[in-house]
C-alpha cells in the first residue's frame, strides 16, 4: 500500500472505533443478508465476533 492509502485506512479506522460494536453489526448483518450461507462458517455469533 501506498503510504497516502495507509493514512486513509488509519484515519478511517479511528471514526470507527467509538461505533465499533454498530460498525460490526451493520457489517456481518450486510455479509450475511447477502449470503446467508456464510453464516456457518462463523463459529460464534456476529455480535462476539466483532470484538475480535
Amino acid at each position: 500500500m501506498e503510504p497516502q492509502q495507509i493514512t486513509l485506512v488509519q484515519e478511517s479506522w479511528d471514526k470507527v472505533v467509538p461505533i465499533a460494536d454498530k460498525a460490526a453489526e451493520l457489517f456481518y448483518g450486510k455479509l450475511f443478508e447477502m449470503d446467508p450461507s456464510v453464516e456457518a462458517l462463523f463459529e460464534i455469533e456476529a455480535e462476539e465476533q466483532g470484538k475480535s
